[in-house]
């Protein structure tokens, strides 16, 4: 599941040999847990 932080930031880009394009630049973090170093849930009392 992704949660947006931010609807992105305004921008133009140029594209190569063509013309400027408007658009939004957006960034996309994501985690990914390493199985190997995985930590076992501990019981609470």
């Amino acid at each position: 599941m992704f949660e947006c932080l931010s609807t992105g930031v305004d921008c133009q880009v140029l594209t190569p040999g063509r013309h400027w394009r408007k658009g939004k630049m957006k960034v996309v973090i994501v985690f990914e847990e390493d199985p190997e170093e995985a930590i076992a849930p501990t019981e609470q009392n």
